[in-house]
This record gives C-alpha cells, structure tokens and sequence, in this order.
C-alpha cells in the first residue's frame, strides 16, 4: 500500500528530478531538502543492521550523508520493528545542531483512497487490505494529503517508464528545536482499520517507549534506542541493554540486538 516512486522516463527533466529525490520516495526531508550520495555501493552484508525472530523482525540505519543545500549539520536513523502477522512500528530519530522544519514523507499506491482524521492517515477502501499511520511523538505536526502536485512536483507514481499518474502522499510537516526522536505505528487491515491506542511513555534522550493498545487486548510496549548511550527503563525493574524490546501484552519481554537486565 505504501509504494516506491518508480522511474518514468530517462529525459532529464523536472520529473527526472523528482524521481530520483527524496521527495518521492518515505523518507524525510529537513528544512525541504533531501537526502544527497552517501554511499555508492554496499561492499558487505549489514548483518549487524538486521535480526529476524520467530515473534519480532528489527532493522535499522542511518544516513549521515549531506542533505542537499543544507545549513548546518543533521542525519536521520530509522529503525523498523515487524510484530509478526500484527503491525510495523518505526522509529526516527532526527540528530541536528540547529531548529530543523521536517517534512516525514508517505506515498500510498494510486489505487488507495486515502483520508487524513486529525494526525493519522489510512486508506480507506472496502474490502481490501488498508493501512493506518499513527504518529507517537513529543510534539504536534500538521498533516495534509497531496496527489498530482505540480508545484513542487509531488504526489506522482510510475509503473513503467513512461507511465505516470497520481498517487495519494501524505506530508507531515513539524519544527523541531533540536534532536528529537519519534515513531509510527502502521497497522495493515482488510477494511476498515481498528481504532487503535497510542501513548508516548518516559524514556531517556535518543530513544523512545511507546504502547500500542489493540481493541479488547492488553497493551505492547515497544522500546528503542537510537543512540545506544544507556540503558532504558521498562515495565517493573527490567532494563533494555541493546537496541530494542518488545513487551508484548501478557507475554514474556522480548529483546533483539541486546538483553534485559533485571
């Protein structure tokens, strides 16, 4: 539901340019710039950026390239958690010495009929598998939904070259007064998405504790650390020594990349 922006044509136009952007891809821009070369090849397997369980999937990295034409310095780490056969949970972390405008990026397929309620986004067509995003975050954003935009060029899908139409993107927009950390909850459904509740939980600076609460279920707490500076806190008088945990709701904690101390 979410979708690459394909490539359209060679011609190096305007459109060439947004297709090979950051502007049609999800990922953020930081004061409406994108992301410029950081590596030109991978030489190796990022194993160590990746674990796969039988309850939990986890990945993570971090562009530390230069963001094209910006003041200052800023990179943008992101980190995916995959609670199996449930949702998605992502993570982003912002690291910046200045007051940044950031601009989180969401291209759903043209197929999709998506609408915006206050700061969540979901398509909502019948019968068909659907997607809601639901912003956890210290702050507010402000939300609006573009297709077949011109100016700038945004909102625009390709199959094939030569092929374009528009497709729904949902843009949040927020200013930021330094680093920040914050996340998404994506929770896939056939039909209409369950009404879903969010809470952003105490955490140490570069990294973030949320709970997910499913109807009639008990919460999850998600916990990642960005940074890996300390340990965090969990529920009772467990700590996460690592990169991230899972404490599903009546189930046993789950850790990947680290351990929980008691």
């Amino acid at each position: 539901m979410l979708v690459d922006s394909g490539r359209y044509r060679y011609q190096k136009d305007r459109f060439w340019q947004y297709f090979h952007s950051s502007a049609s891809h999800n990922v953020i821009l930081i004061d409406g710039k994108g992301q410029g070369v950081d590596y030109q090849e991978q030489t190796y397997p990022l194993t160590d950026h990746c674990t796969f369980g039988t309850k939990v999937d986890f990945a993570w990295g971090c562009f530390r390239g230069p963001f094209l034409g910006l003041k200052g310095k800023a990179s943008h780490s992101r980190a995916v958690i995959y609670l199996h056969d449930q949702y998605w949970v992502v993570v982003d972390h912002i690291k910046s010495n200045r007051p940044r405008r950031i601009e989180p990026l969401w291209h759903f397929h043209p197929d999709c009929t998506v609408a915006i309620a206050g700061e969540r986004a979901e398509s909502k067509d019948l019968d068909v598998g659907n997607l809601g995003i639901i912003p956890v975050s210290p702050f507010s954003w402000q939300v609006r939904l573009v297709a077949g935009q011109d100016q700038p060029i945004q909102g625009w899908w390709s199959r094939e070259y030569n092929h374009l139409v528009p497709n729904p993107t949902v843009i949040y927009s927020a200013e930021i007064a330094e680093s920040t950390t914050f996340a998404w909850v994506l929770y896939p459904a056939i039909g209409k998405i369950p009404d879903i509740k969010v809470q952003l939980l105490p955490a140490p600076m570069g990294s973030i504790r949320i709970a997910v609460t499913l109807p009639d279920q008990e919460p999850d707490k998600i916990v990642v650390s960005m940074t890996g500076e300390q340990s965090i806190p969990l529920s009772g008088k467990l700590l996460l020594e690592g990169k991230c945990a899972v404490l599903p709701g009546g189930s046993l904690p789950i850790a990947v990349q680290g351990k929980i101390l008691q």
